[in-house]
Protein backbone atom coordinates (compact mmCIF):
# COMPACT_ATOMS: atom_id res chain seq x y z
CA UNK A 1 0.00 0.00 0.00
CA UNK A 2 2.66 2.78 0.67
CA UNK A 3 4.70 1.45 -2.28
CA UNK A 4 2.01 2.24 -4.30
CA UNK A 5 1.09 5.36 -2.57
CA UNK A 6 4.39 6.65 -3.61
CA UNK A 7 4.81 5.48 -7.20
CA UNK A 8 1.50 7.57 -7.49
CA UNK A 9 3.24 10.85 -5.63
CA UNK A 10 6.53 10.35 -7.53
CA UNK A 11 4.38 9.83 -11.26
CA UNK A 12 3.48 13.62 -10.29
CA UNK A 13 7.19 14.76 -10.82
CA UNK A 14 5.97 15.22 -14.85
CA UNK A 15 3.89 17.72 -13.87
CA UNK A 16 6.62 19.76 -12.55
CA UNK A 17 8.10 21.72 -14.54
CA UNK A 18 4.82 23.34 -16.01
CA UNK A 19 4.09 24.00 -11.92
CA UNK A 20 7.30 25.80 -11.77
CA UNK A 21 6.36 27.53 -14.68
CA UNK A 22 3.14 28.72 -13.12
CA UNK A 23 4.66 29.33 -10.16
CA UNK A 24 7.35 32.03 -11.45
CA UNK A 25 4.94 33.65 -13.30
CA UNK A 26 2.27 34.06 -9.96
CA UNK A 27 6.13 34.77 -8.24
CA UNK A 28 6.34 37.63 -10.52
CA UNK A 29 2.85 39.22 -10.62
CA UNK A 30 3.09 39.40 -6.61
CA UNK A 31 6.35 40.80 -6.49
CA UNK A 32 4.95 43.66 -9.48
CA UNK A 33 2.48 43.53 -7.07
CA UNK A 34 4.78 44.81 -4.08
CA UNK A 35 3.10 42.04 -1.75
CA UNK A 36 4.89 41.07 1.22
CA UNK A 37 7.89 38.66 0.94
CA UNK A 38 5.98 35.91 2.99
CA UNK A 39 2.61 36.55 1.06
CA UNK A 40 4.83 36.09 -2.60
CA UNK A 41 6.18 32.55 -1.09
CA UNK A 42 3.04 31.33 0.17
CA UNK A 43 1.53 32.41 -3.33
CA UNK A 44 4.02 30.89 -5.05
CA UNK A 45 4.15 27.21 -3.61
CA UNK A 46 0.14 27.26 -3.55
CA UNK A 47 0.35 27.92 -7.54
CA UNK A 48 2.82 25.09 -7.67
CA UNK A 49 0.72 22.49 -5.41
CA UNK A 50 -2.55 23.65 -6.91
CA UNK A 51 -0.70 23.14 -10.73
CA UNK A 52 0.55 20.01 -9.89
CA UNK A 53 -2.93 18.83 -8.19
CA UNK A 54 -5.12 19.84 -10.75
CA UNK A 55 -2.69 17.95 -13.76
CA UNK A 56 -2.79 15.01 -11.11
CA UNK A 57 -6.47 15.25 -10.94
CA UNK A 58 -7.51 16.60 -14.33
CA UNK A 59 -4.86 14.68 -16.54
CA UNK A 60 -5.68 10.66 -16.69
CA UNK A 61 -7.57 8.43 -18.69
CA UNK A 62 -11.16 8.89 -19.22
CA UNK A 63 -13.54 6.65 -16.39
CA UNK A 64 -17.28 6.43 -15.80
CA UNK A 65 -19.32 9.19 -15.47
CA UNK A 66 -20.87 6.64 -12.39
CA UNK A 67 -21.69 9.07 -9.25
CA UNK A 68 -20.55 6.63 -6.30
CA UNK A 69 -22.47 8.38 -2.91
CA UNK A 70 -22.07 5.41 -0.49
CA UNK A 71 -19.52 6.75 2.33
CA UNK A 72 -16.62 4.44 2.86
CA UNK A 73 -17.11 2.19 -0.62
CA UNK A 74 -13.55 2.94 -1.64
CA UNK A 75 -12.09 1.35 1.78
CA UNK A 76 -13.54 -1.67 1.51
CA UNK A 77 -11.61 -2.12 -2.15
CA UNK A 78 -8.53 -0.33 -0.89
CA UNK A 79 -7.34 2.53 1.53
CA UNK A 80 -5.08 3.87 -0.83
CA UNK A 81 -7.30 6.32 -3.15
CA UNK A 82 -8.81 7.31 0.45
CA UNK A 83 -5.06 8.28 1.90
CA UNK A 84 -3.78 9.80 -1.61
CA UNK A 85 -6.92 12.06 -1.41
CA UNK A 86 -6.20 12.89 2.53
CA UNK A 87 -2.42 13.18 1.03
CA UNK A 88 -3.65 16.04 -1.60
CA UNK A 89 -5.65 18.29 0.53
CA UNK A 90 -3.51 18.69 3.40
CA UNK A 91 -1.01 21.32 1.63
CA UNK A 92 -4.24 23.36 1.13
CA UNK A 93 -4.54 23.61 5.08
CA UNK A 94 -1.29 24.64 5.47
CA UNK A 95 -0.59 27.34 2.97
CA UNK A 96 -4.29 28.73 3.02
CA UNK A 97 -3.76 29.95 6.50
CA UNK A 98 -0.28 31.81 5.52
CA UNK A 99 -2.30 33.82 2.28
CA UNK A 100 -5.10 34.90 4.08
CA UNK A 101 -4.73 35.10 8.25
CA UNK A 102 -7.92 35.65 9.10
CA UNK A 103 -9.34 32.29 7.81
CA UNK A 104 -9.81 29.57 10.36
CA UNK A 105 -12.81 26.70 10.69
CA UNK A 106 -13.31 28.59 7.02
CA UNK A 107 -10.52 26.83 5.85
CA UNK A 108 -13.05 23.39 5.80
CA UNK A 109 -15.82 25.17 3.86
CA UNK A 110 -12.57 26.16 1.09
CA UNK A 111 -11.60 22.53 0.79
CA UNK A 112 -15.45 21.34 0.93
CA UNK A 113 -15.82 23.66 -2.21
CA UNK A 114 -12.73 23.06 -3.83
CA UNK A 115 -12.89 19.11 -3.60
CA UNK A 116 -17.04 19.48 -4.52
CA UNK A 117 -15.65 21.37 -7.84
CA UNK A 118 -13.31 18.67 -8.07
CA UNK A 119 -15.70 15.78 -8.36
CA UNK A 120 -18.06 17.96 -10.06
CA UNK A 121 -16.08 18.17 -12.97
CA UNK A 122 -15.05 14.54 -13.02
CA UNK A 123 -18.78 13.90 -13.41
CA UNK A 124 -19.49 16.26 -16.41
CA UNK A 125 -16.47 15.27 -17.92
CA UNK A 126 -16.35 11.88 -17.38
CA UNK A 127 -12.64 11.75 -15.79
CA UNK A 128 -11.90 9.93 -13.11
CA UNK A 129 -15.41 8.93 -10.78
CA UNK A 130 -17.27 11.23 -8.78
CA UNK A 131 -17.18 10.17 -5.25
CA UNK A 132 -18.23 11.20 -1.80
CA UNK A 133 -15.13 9.32 -0.01
CA UNK A 134 -12.49 11.67 -2.08
CA UNK A 135 -15.14 14.79 -0.67
CA UNK A 136 -14.49 13.33 2.78
CA UNK A 137 -10.71 12.55 2.42
CA UNK A 138 -10.52 15.94 0.84
CA UNK A 139 -12.04 17.69 4.05
CA UNK A 140 -10.27 15.35 6.40
CA UNK A 141 -6.99 16.26 4.53
CA UNK A 142 -7.31 20.24 4.60
CA UNK A 143 -8.34 19.71 8.34
CA UNK A 144 -5.26 17.30 8.90
CA UNK A 145 -2.89 20.08 6.96
CA UNK A 146 -4.44 23.09 8.93
CA UNK A 147 -4.26 21.12 12.46
CA UNK A 148 -0.43 20.46 11.84
CA UNK A 149 0.20 24.42 10.50
CA UNK A 150 -1.56 25.35 13.64
CA UNK A 151 0.71 23.04 15.78
CA UNK A 152 3.79 24.55 14.08
CA UNK A 153 2.87 27.90 14.90
CA UNK A 154 2.00 27.08 17.89
CA UNK A 155 5.77 25.61 18.88
CA UNK A 156 7.27 28.33 17.03
CA UNK A 157 5.91 30.79 19.19
CA UNK A 158 6.93 29.05 22.30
Amino acid sequence: LINQIIKDIIRTQIFWPSATIVACMVLVIALLCKFKIKRCVVLTILAFYLTVAGCRVFIRESGSTRLNLALFSTTRVTWRYYIENILLFIPLGILLPGLITQLRWEILIVGLVMSLGIESIQYISGVGKAELDDVMANILGTAIGYGLMRLIYNIGKQ
